[in-house]
């Protein structure tokens, strides 16, 4: 990845120390020492089912039939096709075993790393400052939710992308033709793929032009950059077409936030709070959570104005030093540029921020220090000592701040227990452990996590719908069903409200009830496997095994690692006298659990 005569940089090379091979090995072995405990941790509850464990086109692995759907379907709210297909691959490879889907995560951060050191390095001749950058990046506390994150490898796998076309529009500036623009757009485009963010590229590509690249050097400024700004229009044309599919797949999906739910003033105070923290974070990563809930319009005044100026003065600092060191202007616009789209003006979710939305953006932040400390060891006693030493004093400690926090991503315990004691308002969390504790039986304990809850954001997704569970599980119907309404209120075609709600309809005994919102959890969701399953299991208490079969059959084709579906169809396939089809739908069952109860008798009754 070297570029020959991008800029005059008088640091080049002196540092004198280990050779470029020999960091990237450093880097890869840093995100091994972070990360490589993850091969130990769990999915978490938090959108894992949603986008591989409990996704029915995914968790089948890697189909022809899964490829049709990862780019003509929406995924989560978002289209993003190479997202989907490379969590098919982890499944191809090693079903829905954690560790395998983990260990990916590593690998494709580890190669963001050293692609972050090989592209800057070749960009700017500087091998110390982009070691530094690159190292930082691997190992900041920030980044561990993009990589301990199953569901984020999105943002991995669009961050490839983003190095890569970064590369080879060096290549294009230096060697030109419309071959290598061509590259340029290609990656564009699988990174757009694969996460919208990177909408941002084509003008931070322009930043790179002021630096390191200097194609405004000694030429009218006003004509250089109409000029540059022209040869991106391609690129801004392909964002442009990804910025608008992304808002319409939210939209459809119902994740984009109305005026109403959150105006508009109070999304940007939250913007402006939101981009000081994110550097306070940096300089202090502590009390880290996977959620931070939406402030809405309690952020006092002060604290505002206090931020929109702190923000207005660094541009400012950044602008007046632009000449002397560039580099600064270039790593502060990187940094807001990057963020503007999940800077929460267009509000998806619930969430103030996320440090996931660091992944990117953070890079500007290192390049601004990595380049400044450059300058200043410049001619200094012992500059190769003192380079090592700073580098390895910011390092280390990041590393082990980073590999504590990176083992709160051990399970939903841990995780969300962490984020409750950091905030012990944090409704989201709540919800999580609490849907832990009905799946434990442990439905007085749900109850007193979700009523807390709901005094400090009632409009938390799921919280009202585990409330219901666990007032079933107690046998409180009624209350379970009030529940339910209080969660469809806020989400209508909420599939998984709606068949609880059938559910507990059904342990009143009002079968008909209980059938019609089944049907309606079906229609918000065709591919709700416990919707079908439900109504296929109703249908049979009613004497209807033909009527159940189609429905039990596409419950275990949406769910085929459910082994209860498997029982269930096949129990209605051997009352029907379809023996053959009742075999094999057993023998599903047992590669599942043999042993489970439920199968034992099926097996029984068809003399396996």
């Amino acid at each position: 990845m070297e570029y020959a005569n991008l800029m005059d940089n008088p640091a080049g090379e002196r540092e004198g120390g280990a050779s470029p091979r020999v960091l990237g090995v450093c880097l890869v072995a840093l995100a091994v020492l972070v990360y490589g405990q993850m091969l130990g941790h769990d999915f978490v509850s938090f959108d894992d089912p949603a986008y591989v464990v409990g996704n029915p086109h995914v968790n089948g692995g890697l189909t022809w039939a899964g490829v049709q759907w990862a780019f003509t379907g929406v995924h989560v709210g978002n289209w993003h096709p190479l997202t989907s297909l490379a969590h098919m691959l982890d499944v191809s490879l090693f079903g829905l075993r954690p560790w395998g889907h983990h260990l990916m995560s590593l690998v494709l951060h580890a190669i963001n790393g050293v692609l972050a050191f090989g592209v800057l390095r070749g960009l700017t001749g500087a091998t110390w400052p982009s070691f530094l950058v690159a190292a930082l990046f691997t190992v900041h506390p920030l980044h561990v939710e993009s990589v301990a994150w199953v569901s984020i490898k999105k943002d991995l796998l669009s961050t490839a992308f983003w190095w890569l076309a970064i590369w080879a529009y060096g290549r294009y500036v230096t060697s030109g033709g419309w071959r290598a623009y061509a590259g340029v757009l290609a990656l564009l485009a699988l990174g757009l793929m694969s996460k919208p963010m990177v909408v941002t590229l084509p003008v931070v590509l322009l930043v790179l032009d002021f630096w390191p690249l200097n194609r405004y050097a000694d030429k009218p400024f006003a004509g250089t950059a109409l000029r540059l700004a022209v040869e991106k229009l391609p690129l801004l044309g392909l964002s442009l077409a990804a910025g608008l599919l992304t808002l319409w797949a939210q939209r459809a999906d119902g994740a984009v936030r109305s005026l109403s739910v959150i105006p508009i003033g109070a999304r940007i105070e939250n913007a402006l709070h939101s981009c000081v923290l994110y550097l306070v974070q940096t300089v202090q990563p502590v009390g880290l959570s996977p959620y931070y809930p939406h402030p809405g319009e309690s952020l006092p005044l002060g604290v505002v104005l206090g931020c929109g100026v702190l923000l207005v003065s660094i541009t400012v600092m950044a602008a007046v030093f632009a000449r002397r060191a560039p580099w600064l202007l270039a790593g502060w616009a990187w940094y807001g540029i990057t963020l503007l789209p999940v800077i929460g003006l267009i509000t998806v979710g619930d969430q103030a921020r996320a440090d996931r939305y660091t992944y990117l953006p953070l890079v500007g932040i290192f390049i601004a220090l990595a380049w400044t400390l450059d300058r200043e060891l410049q001619g200094l006693p012992r500059e190769t000592l003192l380079r090592r030493g700073i580098a390895w004093g910011l390092i280390v400690p990041l590393s082990l701040l980073a590999f504590v926090q990176a083992s709160q991503w051990r399970d939903d315990a841990t995780l969300f227990g962490h984020a409750m004691a950091t905030a012990p308002d944090n409704a989201m969390a709540a919800v999580i452990l609490a849907q832990n504790e009905v799946k434990a039986g442990r439905f007085q304990e749900a109850i007193a996590l979700l009523e807390a809850a709901e005094k400090s954001y009632p409009r938390t997704r799921n919280l009202y719908n585990t409330l219901g569970l666990a007032h079933a599980g107690l046998g409180d119907f009624p209350r379970a069903i009030a529940c339910y309404e209080k969660e469809l209120a806020y989400a209508p075609d909420h599939a998984s409200a709606l068949s609880n709600c059938g559910n507990a309809y059904a342990g009143m005994g009002d079968t008909g009830t209980a059938g019609a919102y089944y049907q309606r959890a079906i229609e918000a969701d065709p591919f709700y496997a416990d919707g079908y399953a439900n109504l296929g299991v109703l249908k049979v208490m009613a004497g209807d095994a033909a009527g159940a079969e189609p429905l039990l059959a596409r419950a275990a084709a949406l769910a085929p690692g459910d082994v209860v579906n498997w029982v269930n169809l096949g129990a209605v396939q051997e009352a029907l006298g379809k023996r053959e089809a009742a075999v094999a739908s057993c023998r599903r069952a047992m590669a599942i659990d043999p042993a489970q109860e439920k199968v034992v008798a099926l097996r029984g009754a068809l003399g396996l």
